[in-house]
């Protein structure tokens, strides 16, 4: 029956404002996940009473819950350092929800040192290409290049590594980028080698089309 009312509620994200009389009903649903889901619903259709009750389980010990929550999340520099602490949650689901929510959020130079920082150590490749996608959307050229070489010095997992060669196709200063990518010519991985090769390849370095070929 939960699952039902589950799948129920996700499909009133398309329903609009003739859903919200069943979502009030919903949110006060027995099962924390429903009402969490239905309130998301309604925060969306600009419930503040909603929104205030989803703020008030970001801390649940559920992280399904946690996800929710911050999913529903809108900037509020009042807010920011409780969702920026939750970048540090020990459920990967929700770090990655707090990565997604600071994206949105337009972040200033201090979030992205802290997603800096998760990208070198937080324990899911996932999350550790995830923060390097951001990095590449917000960070400065010379921040991204050093942030990217100190990633791809310690990094051991194929998709983050290709995750970093992808975003140094981002950065302007295409000496540094090259002496970089160069490197991964050799690379035992194929997929590195020619990934690494593609990039080159779109700055129209001539030698990559034989890594290609």
């Amino acid at each position: 029956e939960e699952g039902s009312r589950s799948r129920a509620v996700e499909g009133f994200r398309a329903a609009g404002d003739l859903a919200s009389s069943t979502l009030d009903e919903l949110s006060t649903h027995e099962s924390p996940i429903v009402a969490a889901l239905a309130r998301e619903r309604l925060a969306a259709l600009s419930s503040r009473s909603a929104a205030r009750q989803l703020q008030d389980v970001r801390s649940s010990s559920i992280p399904e819950l946690r996800v929710i929550s911050i999913r529903a999340w809108s900037p509020n520099t009042n807010e920011r350092s409780e969702l920026l602490q939750l970048v540090e949650d020990v459920d990967a689901r929700v770090r990655s929800a707090a990565l997604d929510a600071i994206r949105r959020s337009e972040p200033n130079p201090e979030d992205v040192r802290l997603v800096a920082e998760i990208a070198m150590r937080d324990p899911e490749p996932l999350i550790r290409s995830q923060a390097l996608r951001l990095l590449a959307t917000r960070a400065s050229d010379e921040e991204l290049i050093g942030h990217l070489r100190e990633s791809l010095e310690n990094e051991r997992e194929t998709p983050v590594i290709l995750t970093a060669l992808s975003q140094l196709g981002r950065i302007e200063n295409r000496d540094a980028g090259t002496a970089i990518l160069e490197q991964y010519f050799l690379s035992p991985d194929e997929s590195i080698r020619l990934r690494a090769a593609t990039v080159l390849a779109s700055w129209g370095h001539d030698d990559a089309l034989d890594v290609l070929r």
